[in-house]
């Protein structure tokens, strides 16, 4: 890890591990073992966990090898575990619901996130105070954004389906 990740410069690796291999989002980072992940968060957690949060596998699917959001069975324990060793919970949060909305999909990319929607109280299981106005916050955000997604998927819809009389 400390020779793909430098606090000060990105090199060529780091931007390899950032780049999702496939189309379930999982990054070269997903092969390292969770708990060697935030062992090294721990040296730096300020940065460390802001990285790791933009490159960690981010769901838990009930078939690993099964595509499809329907696989999708919550978010990655190591996800839940950078929150809360993150000293900027904010930036670590921000940076994960960020990745709710999938790079490439098919069909309604409102049903995805809907449906990813449902997993970001999963972030909090202990129920830490700080985290539950963030959290909240978030939901609001992304449920904000994926409204507005729904309204132009039906405008284009109907657009698409509407006959010319």
């Amino acid at each position: 890890m400390d020779v793909v990740y430098t606090k000060s410069k990105h090199t060529d690796l780091l931007f390899m591990l950032t780049i999702r291999l496939d189309r379930h989002g999982d990054t070269a980072i997903g092969a390292v073992p969770d708990k060697l992940l935030v062992e090294w968060c721990k040296v730096s957690p300020g940065d460390r966990c802001v990285f790791a949060a933009q490159t960690c596998k981010l769901f838990e699917r009930s078939n690993p090898r099964e595509s499809g959001d329907e696989a999708v069975i919550g978010v990655s324990n190591i996800a839940i575990n950078l929150l809360a060793l993150a000293p900027e919970k904010r930036k670590v949060l921000e940076t994960l619901v960020s990745r709710f909305q999938p790079n490439s999909w098919s069909g309604s990319l409102a049903a995805i996130m809907r449906h990813r929607l449902q997993y970001l109280k999963q972030l909090n299981p202990t129920g830490d105070e700080e985290l539950m106005p963030l959290i909240e916050e978030m939901n609001e955000r992304l449920s904000k954004i994926i409204e507005s997604q729904e309204q132009s998927e039906q405008t284009m819809e109907r657009s698409e389906t509407s006959s010319f009389e």
